[in-house]
């Protein structure tokens, strides 16, 4: 008897937007289900994406508060960095974020792949510092 079917996911294409990604963060139990969903929503960008908080918010039914105590916790865990940028006299011009899928990643390895059949050659970026990714009193990674 086969079990019955309780997830529903859409046909993906090239003709229907879709992301791939590092599955590891969502069960990351430091983490709330509101950083989680501000992380999805930040993987789902483009790479080249100008984060800032109040356009996050624009996409959530959370306020502004809200996103920012998220945007705290991933920087805690090291899924985001912030950097806060100063003119010349010390004033507050604007954050620029790094995103991570994998917690405190910092050092990336260019990898140029070529799919078979394919042309079209991809780059990625592929981790070469794990960081704390694997600590057993994070979570366990063998249930991913």
């Amino acid at each position: 008897m086969e079990k019955e079917k309780t997830i529903f996911r859409v046909y993906k294409d090239g003709n229907k937007p879709y992301v791939t990604i590092d599955k590891g963060f969502v069960f990351d139990a430091r983490l709330s289900g509101k950083a989680k969903a501000i992380l999805l929503y930040l993987l789902c960008r483009p790479d080249d994406w100008e984060i800032y908080e109040t356009e996050i918010a624009e996409h959530f039914a959370d306020g502004i508060t809200a996103i920012r105590s998220g945007v705290l916790e991933l920087v805690k865990f090291q899924y985001l960095e912030r950097e806060r940028i100063r003119n010349e006299r010390g004033q507050y011009i604007k954050c620029l974020y790094k995103v991570f899928e994998v917690p405190g990643t910092t050092t990336f390895t260019r990898v140029t792949t070529r799919k078979q059949g394919n042309p079209k050659i991809v780059d990625r970026y592929r981790p070469t510092a794990m960081g704390d990714l694997f600590r057993d009193d994070i979570f366990d990674s063998t249930k991913i």
